[in-house]
């Protein structure tokens, strides 16, 4: 059963959609509730639906599977990254990905390279990350963009890759035509606020002919550390991909007094959508005020040699 609120957002599926989904409203229900409905309109159709991590499409799997049964098989449901590797086969050109204790070893590498002191790793390890999601990146002299310049020419003289080099190639080959978009008619993206900018741009790169819906919340965005671009992606998914948008603005986990105290702190972030925000549940819900402990400082003391 869908709420009426619910069955109006899937009602066309021949549009691209932008569906902004409180916590506790339904948000997946009604996003596998759609690609019932498209599958069923549009017989010969096809799904790519895309998540984040490998335990939410095992998730996303099972659910679509108990939802649409042998319609399943018109349906894929995997990462970004993982979509984005098959694509990049043809350019890997014998190259091997770098992650783990390599990934660290080639930044190190870079640091000292460049004279930067290796005590500064963690903040140049996002320094780093930062400039690999620059498409249009130009070494400015300053140190991490040296030391980032320094990890890229690593990368091409020993044949390795990183997830943000691949996604910058994957992006440029397909503006160029030397790779085509992934073949599914429809693109189903969850979890939309976390999306970083080559995600946003892959996306672009490969919804031609295509209708593309997206379901998230911008109040829930906790990965801006590692890109997540939040209210920004909503923003630009609407304009560039002329999207209609809705609201699933119906809290079913929350009493009303937790989701109105809630609602009185996110209310004071300045880029966030103004949405309204309602609990069907009966009142009785209760919120405490707990006094947090100051932090407690270690002092790390370095031994002399």
């Amino acid at each position: 059963m869908l709420t009426e609120e619910q069955a109006g957002t899937i009602e066309n599926v021949d549009e691209n959609k932008m569906i902004v989904a409180l916590a506790g409203s339904g948000k997946t229900h009604t996003f596998i509730s759609l690609v019932e409905r498209i599958l069923q309109e549009n017989p010969y159709s096809t799904i790519a639906m895309v998540t984040f991590t490998n335990a939410a499409t095992s998730e996303m799997e099972d659910r679509v599977k108990m939802k649409v049964g042998s319609m399943a098989n018109r349906v894929s449901v995997s990462t970004f990254a993982r979509l984005m590797r098959v694509q990049f086969v043809p350019l890997m050109n014998k190259r091997r990905l770098l992650i783990g204790g390599e990934y660290y070893g080639f930044i190190k590498r870079a640091m000292i390279s460049q004279g930067v002191d290796l005590d500064e790793l963690r903040d140049c390890l996002s320094e780093v990350d930062k400039l690999g999601r620059d498409l249009t990146f130009v070494d400015d002299g300053s140190s991490y963009s040296r030391v980032f310049a320094e990890y890229s020419n690593l990368l091409k003289r020993y044949g390795r890759y990183d997830l943000n080099l691949m996604a910058r190639e994957l992006i440029q080959a397909l503006i160029e035509g030397k790779i085509k978009p992934i073949k599914q008619d429809f693109i189903l993206i969850d979890e939309f606020q976390d999306t970083d900018i080559l995600q946003y741009e892959w996306l672009k790169e490969n919804s031609r002919n295509k209708k593309v819906a997206v379901v998230g919340d911008d109040d829930q965005s906790i990965y801006a550390w590692r890109g997540a671009r939040a209210y920004e992606a909503f923003v630009d998914f609407q304009g560039d991909f002329n999207a209609e948008a809705y609201l699933l603005s119906q809290c079913f986990r929350c009493a009303p007094e937790i989701l109105s105290t809630a609602k009185a702190f996110i209310e004071h972030n300045q880029d966030r959508i103004d949405k309204d925000m309602s609990s069907p549940k009966p009142l009785g819900g209760t919120v405490s005020i707990r006094t947090i402990p100051k932090r407690v400082r270690f002092r790390v003391h370095k031994e002399k040699k």
